[in-house]
């Protein structure tokens, strides 16, 4: 009789370990379950936002407006991008997932149907890897044609800067650039002198005044470089190729020009300021302001030469208006 009892209670022992094993592993392919269906989960919500984000490109072309244009591509550079910085997040649980779930399936704790299940996981976990690295690789596709779009949107066709000028956007392609909309001002030349000398900026800017005169090129090409500094961007006196596409569009100045181009009319006077190391810079004068009425509307004047009459215009790059308007639509992206 005490040997069947003893022998009872051994099987009872036996159970209760049998239990004991099973029950953590249960509890970890509960666990592992959870996890599963998370993952899952979030990578049904990325699909989602590559499929919105793939329906906007798509579109792009009939937004109205080149900068409306422009704000929906970075709105969708920015959706790219965080989408992508989800995946890789993604991709770092499901890396670690998969490490529990080899460590899990090495166990002996495991009855048949919990292998069955968590070799289940692992293909799955497989199939969705390779759904997220085929929708990263055309992620980088459409990134790289995202930046093309937004290469090719036109430069705004004005832009106001820091110090209140108005720049009107003339020619096309390469050979495209801002120019003042008038003759620099009094306040806006006055403005420069004082950041030159103690890079004080001015709290607002410049009230309208009368156009700046009697000012010669050296003073026009520091002022050019002051205004370069202020604003960040490249600022010159113009060429006489500039002028004379101002002069195609009838856009006239209320004064005669400054141009930093080199007054050569024909050899003998070019090979005088040679022998003479005295060169003449151009000034255009379309109202004949300066030349009293002679027909020619361009002359020749020493750099420090100054009048009543003559003051000068700014040019920039095309560039300039581009990158201004990126900044400013980025700040919107980042309120």
């Amino acid at each position: 009789m005490a040997a069947l009892f003893f022998s009872i209670l051994l099987c009872l022992s036996g159970l209760s370990a049998l239990f004991a094993q099973a029950l953590p592993a249960a509890a970890n392919m509960a666990q592992l379950d959870e996890t599963f269906k998370q993952e899952v989960e979030g990578h049904r919500v990325n699909t989602r936002s590559y499929e919105q984000i793939l329906l906007g490109l798509g579109g792009l072309r009939q937004v109205p407006g080149d900068e409306e244009q422009l704000r929906q591509a970075l709105r969708l550079g920015k959706s790219l991008r965080k989408l992508n910085s989800t995946i890789l997040a993604a991709q770092g649980q499901q890396l670690d997932l998969i490490n529990k779930i080899n460590q899990l399936s090495g166990s002996s704790e495991l009855l048949p149907q919990q292998s069955s299940y968590v070799n289940h996981y692992l293909q799955k976990l497989k199939e969705l890897g390779n759904e997220q690295l085929t929708m990263m690789e055309a992620m980088k596709r459409k990134s790289r044609e995202l930046q093309s779009f937004i290469a090719r949107v036109p430069p705004p066709k004005s832009f106001v800067n820091q110090l209140g000028m108005k720049m009107i956007l003339l020619g096309q392609g390469e050979a495209a650039f801002y120019i003042s909309e008038q003759c620099v001002r009094q306040a806006e030349f006055e403005a420069m002198i004082a950041f030159q000398k103690d890079e004080i900026r001015p709290e607002q800017a410049p009230e309208q005044s009368p156009p700046m005169s009697n000012v010669n090129l050296e003073q026009a090409e520091q002022f050019c470089r002051s205004l370069s500094k202020y604003e960040g961007f490249t600022y010159k006196v113009p060429e006489r190729r500039e002028l004379a596409m101002l002069q195609q569009q009838r856009r006239l100045p209320e004064l005669a020009l400054w141009c930093r181009s080199k007054w050569t009319p024909d050899w003998r006077e070019e090979e005088a300021q040679k022998r003479f190391a005295c060169f003449l810079y151009t000034v255009w004068d379309p109202h004949r302001l300066i030349s009293g009425g002679e027909e020619a509307a361009v002359a020749g004047e020493l750099k420090n030469a100054s009048y009543e009459q003559l003051g000068f215009m700014v040019i920039s790059d095309a560039k300039t208006g581009r990158r201004l308007r990126m900044q400013r639509l980025q700040a919107e992206l980042l309120d």
